[in-house]
């Protein structure tokens, strides 16, 4: 069973995500219906509103049964037998009971919904998990591969329905799945991981040679191209590395939209600062307004909080402004330790629950919440933004038509109410090694611009949470 700390949390959780997402008659729905969470037993007792069992496990695994729900479908888990009392009827949607609603006011859901959201948010499931060899998430080793809700965000979806059914009740109407009128366009991050800021980087020159001798993925074999790449890079070492933040930041202004870059620093190596400490300064001292600056959490001492503080105060000195956001590199996280350490340090903002194999829902949810600490019992003041896009997973994902692939669940994150969160690093943006589609950030931009995204500084963010 969740404990109060656990449980106001999520109470929480929810009410920001539905102030962020939905127009304030929804918010306002919500707190006059009351939503109360305790144990099943005791459903049936107490005043009308909605009741979430705290006390059945979650089944994340379990088969997904899909509903049409705001022109769109969600996916529901586990279901939950109607209470043995009498009084008790379905409210159904597509012939699946969804609600158990009791003649005296009483709603609880059909499904496990409490606990399918905070496992999710919790990322129970990572814990003890097999991970890669730099600690990532391993997509083949989560059971929501098999069953699909990888590329559902189950948690959204679920605190709409929880949405649909307050505005319901409260305006004593039966349109319990449609708040399609009631939904704000989604929340849009931009970031840059800044890996490799220069051609000439010793480790990437080691990777041309090594894909000159044994080729790639796509072109095995030798791979006489790479020779190209290397002369390129020691002779224009800036051209399509260090030269695309400018190209980011010029082509976003144009779209109306800014981003956060992420750099490097502390200790060098393959795994940690490619560049010196020299030239990356210069290249974070043109980061301009509104673009924000943060820190790509070396990956080098990546448990140690000293020398996560050490990169912090080296990047704000260079970049002449506190560092309040950052991102691990290589996704590199400890559930158990890593989201308190980013807290201790002072970080505001993290975005490192993604994947870099293909876009998914790494915790269920693409929005922004409070972590909380299941060690500590306690809602951290460290926000997390799970990343959705990355650049190359994106083509591994939908080869023949990225943009639609990504377009989709944009969508369908438009309907239920979320963020969209997508990350290009400098080389995917119209380098030639990397990206053979120099358009492609341009027309994501105008997809987006078009939808109607918004975007929030990591100030509002940080107004928005308390932290």
């Amino acid at each position: 069973m969740a404990s109060e700390a656990q449980t106001a949390w999520f109470v929480d959780t929810l009410a920001r995500h539905v102030r962020l997402h939905f127009k304030p008659e929804v918010l306002a729905a919500l707190q006059s219906v009351r939503v109360r969470i305790l144990p099943r037993a005791a459903i049936g007792t107490g005043p009308p509103g909605i009741c979430l069992p705290n006390d059945i496990p979650p089944a994340l695994g379990s088969v997904v049964t899909t509903i049409s729900f705001c022109g769109t479908s969600i996916g529901l888990v586990q279901p939950v037998p109607k209470p043995s009392e009498a009084g008790w009827k379905a409210v159904e949607c597509d012939g699946v009971p969804v609600w158990w609603v009791h003649a005296d006011g009483v709603v609880t859901p059909a499904w496990n919904l409490f606990a399918t959201c905070t496992a999710l948010l919790c990322a129970e499931e990572e814990r003890g998990a097999r991970t890669d060899r730099y600690n990532g998430f391993v997509a083949a080793g989560s059971r929501r591969a098999m069953n699909g809700l990888l590329e559902r965000p189950t948690v959204n979806e679920l605190f709409a329905l929880l949405a649909a059914a307050a505005v319901a009740l409260h305006q004593r109407r039966e349109c319990w799945f449609d708040v399609s009128d009631l939904v704000l366009p989604p929340l849009l991050f931009l970031s840059h991981d800044c890996d490799n800021l220069f051609g000439n980087s010793m480790w990437l020159q080691l990777a041309r040679a090594k894909r000159l001798g044994f080729g790639t993925r796509q072109r095995p074999g030798p791979d006489m191209h790479q020779l190209i790449w290397m002369m390129r890079g020691w002779r224009q070492p800036a051209d399509g590395f260090a030269s695309e933040v400018d190209d980011f930041m010029e082509i976003e202004e144009n779209y109306g939209f800014w981003s956060r870059f992420y750099f490097l620093v502390g200790q060098r190596g393959r795994f940690g600062a490619r560049t010196t400490r020299e030239l990356t300064r210069a290249v974070v001292k043109r980061i301009r307004a509104p673009h924000e600056v943060g820190l790509h959490y070396n990956h080098i001492k990546w448990r140690s909080k000293d020398s996560l503080e050490r990169q912090i105060g080296q990047l704000a000195n260079d970049g002449g402004a506190p560092v309040l956001t950052g991102r691990a590199h290589y996704l590199s996280i400890d559930v158990e330790s890593s989201p308190e350490m980013w807290e201790a340090v002072g970080l505001a903002l993290d975005e490192s629950f993604g994947s870099a194999e293909v876009p998914m829902f790494r915790l269920g949810f693409s929005g922004l919440f409070r972590w909380f600490s299941t060690s500590m019992d306690r809602q951290l003041r460290l926000v997390e933004c799970p990343l959705l896009f990355m650049d190359q997973a994106m083509r591994t994902r939908w080869p023949d038509d990225p943009l639609t692939g990504m377009m989709t669940w944009v969508r369908h994150i438009s309907r239920i109410g979320g963020c969209v969160s997508l990350l290009f690093h400098p080389g995917f943006l119209g380098n030639p090694e990397f990206q053979p589609d120099p358009g492609f950030y341009s027309r994501i931009l105008e997809a987006l611009r078009v939808a109607g995204v918004r975007q929030m500084s990591t100030k509002q963010v940080m107004e928005q949470f308390d932290v």
